[in-house]
């Protein structure tokens, strides 16, 4: 029960300009490439493919109208034409973006990135809003090189005036000790 040509390669079904119109195969048919380099396999509602790499050309877009799911502990996305940006699957960590790349926002200049080794860089090239209900936790030392701003930018501002030395709204914070002070005679 075959229909086969008398070659390897010998009969083509249709040409470029008389096409078949439907192709009908049963539940659990598989269609082989090169006899079974690469395979499609039907299954009750899913289409499976074998191969090593299975690539998509599309001249505008490729769509997935549902979810997309990389099933490997280690699947990685890479974008670009050498792939030079990746973004890695880590098994129960999360998502791992290659080397020191950014994850931008809106334009380059708004970004999320690890800038050295241990350092994790967030700019936001003019202001970054850190907006909390209840408050904003830092776990280790905060360094700010500029003033601070309490409330709005006019009401309080703690500044350095020298190496440790505070003021408040220009005035110095006195400190906790013995200091010079003038008497008068009188």
């Amino acid at each position: 029960n075959e229909l086969s040509p008398n070659t390897s390669d010998g009969i083509a079904l249709g040409t470029g300009s008389k096409m078949w119109s439907d192709l009908f195969l049963a539940s659990g048919a598989v269609i082989n490439l090169n006899n079974g380099n690469v395979t499609l396999t039907h299954s009750s509602n899913t289409l499976t493919v074998a191969a090593a790499t299975v690539a998509f050309t599309a001249s505008t877009a490729v769509t997935v109208s549902n979810d997309l799911k990389l099933s490997s502990d280690s699947a990685v996305l890479g974008f670009g034409a050498d792939n030079d940006t990746t973004l890695t699957h880590t098994d129960g960590t999360g998502l791992t973006l290659n080397s020191t790349n950014k994850l931008t926002f809106g334009d380059a200049a708004s970004f999320i990135q690890q800038s050295a080794d241990g350092t994790l860089t967030i700019d936001g090239e003019a202001i970054i809003d850190l907006n909390a209900s209840t408050r904003v936790d830092v776990s280790g030392d905060l360094k700010v090189g500029s003033n601070i701003e309490l409330g709005h930018a006019s009401d309080t501002t703690l500044a350095r005036s020298a190496s440790g030395e505070v003021t408040i709204e220009g005035v110095a914070v006195k400190k906790v000790g013995t200091e010079n002070m003038w008497v008068p005679a009188t």
